[in-house]
């Protein structure tokens, strides 16, 4: 089976394979835990490949916030002319970019990082244009997703997961993040675990 590593090129990030040794399932969580080791959030958007405003308005945003955010937090733009920019959207789950990525660090309190499918490391994506097209709602609904990663429990989150307790997440995420929960769902974030298991919020 196909095994991949993550290279930086001029700031950018793009898959490189790696030689393919048995048969154990290859996930984002392979392709990424050996950068989430000295982070509590890896944030990756995925542009839209036509130069579009809404590619602008994010990548801006996130160089501001990772600025704003010291070390703890990585942010990272990958590189639409990689030639396997298709597998990397497929190990995300990502039907069509943009698209942007929030995965818990190993840095995290309660991370059990005893590699990468046994660790409580779960991602967040949002593909809503409503919110990535939108200079006024963007860098709310960033602050709220980084909030979620780095204040929530890894253990609870993914234990939701895992029993997909939609409501139980739905609840644990807004008490987290401090806001209302019709305001996570307007965001329409995907929680998804390793191993594929994942929840949709806001379908």
């Amino acid at each position: 089976m196909e095994k991949w590593k993550v290279e930086e090129t001029n700031g950018e990030l793009r898959l490189a394979p790696l030689r393919s040794l048995g048969s154990d399932r290859f996930t984002w969580a392979h392709l990424l835990y050996g950068r989430l080791g000295q982070v509590q959030v890896y944030i990756i958007y995925f542009p839209s490949r036509f130069d579009l405003a809404v590619d602008t308005t994010v990548i801006d945003t996130l160089r501001t916030f990772g600025t704003n955010t010291g070390s703890s937090t990585s942010v990272n733009v990958w590189d639409t002319r990689d030639p396997n920019f298709g597998k990397a959207l497929d190990l995300f789950s990502i039907k069509s970019p943009p698209a942007l990525v929030l995965a818990t660090g190993l840095q995290l309190k309660d991370i059990d990082p005893l590699g990468p499918d046994k660790a409580n490391i779960y991602t967040l994506t949002i593909t809503n244009m409503d919110v990535l097209g939108s200079s006024d709602k963007l860098p709310q609904s960033i602050n709220i997703a980084h909030d979620i990663l780095v204040r929530g429990n890894p253990k609870e989150i993914t234990s939701h997961l895992h029993t997909n307790a939609l409501h139980s997440l739905l609840q644990t995420i807004a008490k987290v993040a401090r806001v209302a929960s019709d305001e996570i769902v307007k965001l329409k974030p995907r929680f998804q675990l390793p191993d594929g298991s994942s929840i949709q919020l806001g379908g």
